[in-house]
């Protein structure tokens, strides 16, 4: 990129247009204007910018020409103008401007009501165009940067000091606390806003000393003023007197006159509610009958207060809120009140608790802060106290800083509380840091925009603007802009002309907050403000003002609308687009909150739309989002390249919103089997793109973090798909389970090993850890149901995965059912038969297909007999070793593979864990096999010689020999003695040769009787040298080895063996692939029949087609009787309804170009005499050859 030209544009007389030609084809990438007097290259000081008047909007034309000609398309005009608009709000500004490769231009026009225009066009020259085939370049590492910290009041000890500093930019500004009292808590008149003296306007306490009529509505009135900072004690002391006076028996109006004054109270001085609270026993002049919500309100923002939630959190005003809620004529807004305040009175010491417990409840700590962040007068007085209250600021300020601090603070704000149940102490203090900085800023912003401070204003609307792009502070700005009073101020500055600063901020902090919380929309404020948005806009596109009134309008209208919304029906191949998927979200918010207040007028609402069933539409809309994200994981092709990460990233997010409020309504309004299988099916496949999109995108993306929130959404809604309707009923759990099992088979255009591995995971999630956990129906209702698709499933995952699953069940059934024990005997099998296929022959790709099956079956074996972890290998080696069905089929493969003398180190594997847990109650002939495997160990080390043989006698001693055939052990322990006397001597240890010394005389016992020898299968001198090395035996045995010597003989000949591995790894050609379905079908695959050859002697109609006689007469081609087809002839003669009549033909290419080959020659028909009386004899239908197409 390069600066394509400087210039000081001038309007042509007359005109308000400027015109730029430059002298080669350029692609701009961004325009950059600058103010009057400005210096815009440092290299030359002399040039100077000049651009007049000081904001306007401009009208940009660019003359785009195609850099590339394509043939296919019609070219396009060259004189056509690509238009685009700038609003210039003054300052130094770039403008991106990107034409892409695609497009380039000559010609810049420029229209806007300026006198002249200093601006630098930077881009690219067009001369070449962009290679098509780019060079790969390796992705730079973009690594996360911190704000400033003067931008980052989670990394600030103090984290007032933005809005402080913002507040030098006023004249004369007052205290940060006065500010916020005057925005968020007591709101003054317009007289008072007048006053010269504003806004040092106090409370006169004194005033209630000397008033004749004082009472508790003066009193009300009289705090609505701020108490200024050096008020006297006594004046405080005689103004509480006075209300003590005030006080009556108890009646509704004084309660609610008191819970005023509390509620004015505890935005002032500390000590003005320290004498009320101290003066006042509220609990016994409070009556559950006088709790109705305007009073439960007032006390609700009093209570936002500590000092004030610490006094009524008592056991007698908490019981009177618990009398309160027992009324069964209760209205629903003081339910809502009174479970409000009950929660805002207890959770105030959680959060006190917050600030210096790092095993605090912090999850409580931040529904309370979100909760006070929904009201703009309890907002108001949590904020000063924070502000005010030295107890507080000094618990906040023991928290000192992280020394690597926080890329950005937690996003706790955003979805459930289980992010903030999650979150560390040190975590939390960072977000209550954020959190108040947040608010400190927008109380400055609200100041300034009273004032009409421009500065300021534009600074605070900057801050607020580039906290929406961060995580973590995103969340809080947008739940704070949507107080009362903040939208509205952000639509008195949408005054954009000419274009301000402020103006262009407020309007991208709405366009942010409508894309980012959906909820926004259902604010009235915001509704009101997007319907209001004016046509011409400086920042908000037109199509995204279109977008925002339809929500807005959705909005309004309610539960009707939102329903509608939802019942749209899309087609088969017709994704959603962006503005879709906004109107779901914000139909999805309008429904949930409706159901949470009035679930009857949602159901209203669907019967007067004509739709039945809100679960049902829910589902089905949740397929439709499904399908559109499937579509981005195709792994025939790329996702289509219209569709981008915005898109996606939309797709997830109300994908999880739908399938949310699918989650909350399954327990009461349960789905049929048939839409329960649907919506687990769309489940699966949303769970399955979810770690696509983990894996494809970084972890910062939007796509990937949307992703990541739908996976646990997802694993939600199968667990509780799964619970039973009716206690004691599986019908559900079987449901799902059953789905799971086979959907993960059916992986339709997306990666199949991919698939099953994704759905597996997600049954791992359902699956309970133990019957123990209340899911004892699993075991009795719904595993025995599904051994079919369990044991399909099983097979078709990999050997790692199939130890997990295999273990997982085996630890849910505890030996109840034997569903483990059921899959390994399943598995033993299998690898029986695979081992039979070995011998289909060697190299071909059925014997390499069987040899893989082997390798990951013993794999398997190894893995779930390993001693790693005893409890989870126990049952499989008890099994295996024990039952009668488990030892038939494992000693049957271990004997296979000896024979086959095949070889891998899961098969030793096996071995070695077996034996090293031998015990007498398992089977003696699976012990010899056991043994076998162990000695045939190439690895003949004297180390490795002590453990085989250890392990070969911990299973021999526990073994009757004379209860098996030990020949074959025999013959396998001969060889291991070769190979033993074939080493560098000494050949054996004391410890070995005691060993060798033990197995000998076993076999002695179990083959040789009392006159019998045993013979070797050894050489004279391999055996002479197994004898020398066996003197190293201790000398105790001297007695024994004497005894055993003479019966040892050799037979003079050896049987070495040569062992071939078993490969783990398969490679298969398309060609092996076909081969092995071809053998799985076990059928001829299907080819074109061979012709007949025609022979026109003995077949002379084989060349004669005849028609229908209608259509030969009134064909206008016929000459006689007799017809000539050529290229399309037939086709057209048959277009006539008398042709279509009485033909067996169906409506074809011609025969002259059905041939694959070169193009068949024209043939003539011979000549046919057809009486038209007469119909056509079957007979002669008969004789007739085969069509072309046959």
């Amino acid at each position: 990129m390069q600066l394509l030209l400087w210039t000081t544009a001038v309007p042509a007389p007359s005109t308000d247009m400027a015109a730029v030609r430059f002298g080669a084809a350029v692609r701009i990438r961004y325009i950059r204007i600058f103010p009057s007097d400005a210096k815009p290259f440092a290299s030359s000081p002399d040039t100077t910018a000049c651009t007049e008047p000081e904001a306007f909007f401009l009208n940009v034309f660019l003359n785009a020409q195609p850099t590339s000609k394509d043939p296919s398309k019609r070219p396009a005009a060259s004189n056509a103008l690509v238009p685009t608009t700038i609003a210039y709000p003054g300052g130094q500004v770039d403008f991106e401007l990107d034409m892409g490769p695609e497009f380039a231009t000559r010609l810049m026009i420029l229209k806007g009501n300026f006198n002249s225009m200093s601006l630098a066009v930077y881009g690219d020259l067009a001369s070449e165009p962009p290679p098509s085939c780019p060079e790969p370049k390796e992705l730079p590492f973009i690594e996360s940067t911190l704000l400033p910290r003067s931008l980052d009041p989670s990394n600030c000890l103090d984290p007032t000091s933005l809005a402080e500093q913002l507040l030098t930019l006023i004249d004369d500004p007052p205290p940060l606390h006065l500010l916020i009292r005057l925005m968020f808590c007591l709101k003054l008149s317009s007289d008072d806003w007048e006053n010269p003296d504003f806004p040092y306007l106090y409370a006169d306490l004194d005033y209630a000393a000397d008033a004749d009529n004082f009472d508790l509505q003066e009193a009300y009135t009289m705090t609505g003023r701020p108490l200024a900072e050096n008020a006297s004690d006594d004046s405080i002391s005689g103004f509480v007197a006075r209300v003590v006076e005030s006080i009556e028996p108890k009646n509704d109006d004084q309660t609610y006159l008191l819970a005023g004054v509390l509620s004015h109270a505890a935005s002032q001085d500390l000590r003005l509610a320290q004498a009320l609270l101290g003066k006042i026993d509220f609990e016994s002049l409070v009556d559950a009958s006088h709790l109705d919500s305007s009073t439960l309100h007032r006390l609700l923002t009093a209570s936002t207060n500590p000092l004030i939630a610490h006094y009524l959190n008592t056991t007698g005003f908490l019981s009177l809120l618990s009398t309160v809620l027992a009324d069964p004529s209760i209205e629903a807004s003081t339910m809502s009140a009174v479970r409000k305040l009950e929660a805002r009175i207890t959770s105030w010491p959680v959060l006190e608790d917050a600030l210096t417990n790092t095993q605090a409840d912090f999850s409580v700590a931040t529904k309370l802060l979100r909760d006070i962040g929904s009201d703009e007068q309890s907002f108001g007085i949590w904020l000063a106290c924070f502000v005010t209250h030295a107890d507080l600021k000094a618990k906040l300020l023991e928290n000192s800083l992280v020394p690597f601090p926080l890329v950005h603070p937690p996003a706790l704000l955003k979805g459930n509380v289980a992010a903030a149940a999650g979150a560390s102490h040190d975590e939390f203090i960072a977000f209550l840091r954020a959190y108040l900085g947040v608010a400190c800023v927008l109380a400055v912003f609200a100041w300034s925009d009273s004032l009409g401070s421009k500065v300021c204003r534009e600074r605070a609307l900057a801050v607020i603007r580039l906290w929406q792009e961060v995580d973590g502070y995103r969340e809080i700005v947008n739940h704070l802009l949507l107080l009362r009073q903040m939208v509205f101020r952000l639509e008195c500055n949408l005054d954009n002309d000419p274009p301000t600063h402020s103006g262009i901020s407020a309007e991208n902090i709405i366009i942010s907050l409508a894309r980012s919380a959906p909820a926004s929309m259902l604010s009235p404020e915001m509704i009101k403000c997007t319907l209001n948005l004016p046509d011409s806009l400086a920042a908000i596109a037109e199509d995204e003002r279109i977008t925002l009134r339809r929500l807005a309008i959705t909005a309004e209208d309610g539960v009707p609308a939102a329903v509608d919304v939802l019942g749209t029906r899309y087609e088969e191949g017709v994704p959603m687009g962006i503005r879709d998927l906004r109107s779901v979200r914000v139909s999805i918010e309008i429904v949930e909150r409706e159901v949470e207040s009035n679930e009857w007028g949602v159901l209203e609402a669907m019967w007067g739309e004509g739709q039945h069933g809100l679960l049902q539409t829910l589902a089905d809309t949740f397929a439709t989002l499904t399908r559109d994200v499937r579509s981005y994981f195709i792994a025939t092709h790329p996702p289509p390249p219209e569709h981008g990460e915005a898109l996606l990233a939309e797709l997830f997010k109300t994908a999880r919103d739908v399938l949310k409020l699918i989650v909350r309504l399954v327990p009461v309004y349960p789905l049929p089997s048939r839409p329960t299988t649907r919506l687990v099916e769309d489940i699966a496949d949303l769970f399955v793109c979810t770690d696509g999109a983990d894996m494809l995108y970084a972890q910062t993306n939007p796509v990937c973090v949307s992703a990541q929130s739908s996976r646990q959404v997802c694993i939600d809604a199968v667990r509780t798909l799964c619970q039973p309707p009716e206690e004691g009923r599986s019908d559900n759990a079987r449901a799902v389970f059953r789905t799971l099992l086979e959907h993960g088979l059916r992986s339709g255009d997306m990666d199949p090993a991919y698939h099953v591995l994704q759905v597996f995971s997600l049954i791992d999630h359902l699956l309970p850890f133990s019957a123990d956990d209340g899911e004892a129906l699993w075991l009795r209702d719904v595993i025995p149901n599904v051994l079919p698709q369990l044991k399909t499933f099983f097979r078709t995952l990999d050997a790692d995965n199939r130890v997990h699953f295999a273990k997982r069940l085996a630890n849910l059934d505890a030996g109840v059912l034997g569903i483990g024990e059921w899959l390994v005997l399943e598995e033993l099998r299998y690898m029986r038969r695979m081992v039979g296929e070995l011998g289909y022959g060697a190299g071909t790709a059925r014997a390499r297909f069987a040899e893989a099956q082997v390798a990951a079956s013993l794999k398997f074996g190894c893995d779930l007999v390993s001693t790693t972890n005893k409890s989870s290998s126990l049952w499989c080696l008890q099994y295996v070793a024990t039952d009668p069905d488990g030892v038939e089929e494992l000693e049957s493969c271990l004997n296979a593979l000896l024979d086959k003398c095949l070889w891998s180190e899961f098969f030793i594997g096996i071995a070695l864990s077996m034996s090293a847990h031998w015990s007498t109650s398992f089977d003696p002939s699976l012990g010899v096999a056991i043994v076998q495997i162990l000695l045939r160990d190439q690895d003949v080390s004297p180390k490795n010689q002590e453990l085989t043989l250890d392990l070969s006698w911990n299973v021999l001693q526990n073994v009757d020999g004379r209860a098996v055939n030990a020949d074959g052990l025999r013959i396998e322990f001969s060889r291991w003695l070769a190979k033993v006397a074939q080493g560098p001597p000494p050949v054996l240890a004391e410890r070995t040769a005691e060993l060798v010394l033990s197995i000998l005389d076993w076999l002695l016992q179990a083959i040789a009787s009392d006159d019998s020898k045993l013979q070797l299968d050894l050489t004279t001198e391999h055996l002479a040298i197994v004898r020398e090395g066996m003197k190293a035996s201790p000398e105790d045995k001297a007695g024994f080895l004497d005894s055993i010597m003479p019966k040892l003989v050799a037979s003079g000949h050896e049987d070495p063996l040569t062992l071939s591995s078993i490969s783990e790894h398969l490679k298969l050609s398309l060609q092996d692939v076909e081969e092995l379905l071809q053998d799985k079908m076990d059928v001829d695959m299907p080819s074109t029949p061979a012709q007949k050859p025609i022979s026109h002697v003995q077949d002379p109609f084989a060349l004669v087609t005849v028609s229908p006689p209608t259509a030969l007469l009134r064909s206008p081609a016929v000459t006689g009787l007799t017809k000539t087809y050529a290229n399309n002839d037939f086709r057209q003669l048959r277009q006539t309804p008398s042709a279509r009549q009485n033909t067996s033909r169906l409506p074809s290419m011609h025969v002259d170009q059905f041939e694959l080959t070169a193009s068949s020659p024209m043939m003539l028909p011979a000549a046919v005499t057809t009486d038209i009386s007469m119909p056509m004899a079957t007979d002669l239908l008969q004789t007739l050859g085969p069509a072309f197409n046959t």
